[in-house]
């Protein structure tokens, strides 16, 4: 779901970080970006879709989530989904769905947890975002895991066991493709989440204008 320009003056109030980024800061940050979108990675209820938001509306961008985008199009909730067309068919209208946004918005993304297993999305991901891999404790994960019965991966048999299996299989995949890594600590809150991200994006984006500046100090004649 895109959060429209309405929405994002309505929610600014309800994201503190967005009083600590300067305009400047934006501009910068955009410039790094170069027009690339940012995706979001990580483990299954990590917490991607609710700093993603929030992340949306510090940055001024739309907002979108995959799985939500994909239940939208194939009008079935991903356990739907799963339990009649089966994983491999979703993790194809998947990769259709992300290609799909990333062509026609440049946005916030964030992807479901099993979106990186499949090389082409990994492409896809890799050419057209910059990605941040988002992590948080296993005791965590299975927290919030618990909290939503919905998710079709974790419906069956003991959560913590199926956690520790995916992040077994996954983690190779998240590390492949992110540019950057952000730790969720125990007690941290969604806008302090955010606030260190920006504050990642606007590192990298300060570094980045450094290096083109010095390139061009050593190109003079």
């Amino acid at each position: 779901m895109a959060l429209g320009k309405k929405t994002l003056r309505q929610s600014k109030a309800f994201c503190k970080a967005s009083s600590h980024i300067t305009t400047q800061d934006k501009r910068r940050i955009y410039a790094f970006l170069n027009g690339c979108s940012i995706s979001l990675v990580g483990m299954p209820a990590v917490g991607k879709t609710t700093i993603g938001k929030k992340l949306a509306i510090c940055l001024e961008y739309p907002f979108y989530d995959s799985d939500q985008e994909i239940e939208k199009a194939a009008a079935k909730t991903i356990s739907e989904i799963f339990e009649d067309e089966g994983e491999e068919f979703f993790r194809h209208k998947e990769q259709q769905i992300i290609k799909r946004l990333l062509d026609d918005h440049t946005c916030i993304l964030s992807l479901g947890g099993g979106a990186c297993l499949r090389q082409e999305t990994r492409d896809i991901l890799k050419k057209n975002t910059y990605c941040i891999w988002i992590q948080a404790p296993l005791h965590v994960l299975v927290r919030n895991a618990k909290r939503k019965k919905s998710r079709p991966l974790f419906k069956h048999g003991n959560i913590e066991a199926k956690m520790k299996q995916l992040l077994a299989e996954r983690c190779y995949y998240f590390n492949a493709i992110s540019h950057q890594t952000f730790f969720c600590q125990n007690d941290v809150s969604v806008d302090e989440a955010v606030y260190k991200i920006v504050h990642i994006l606007r590192q990298e984006a300060s570094k980045s204008q450094e290096a083109n500046y010095n390139t061009d100090i050593e190109g003079t004649p």
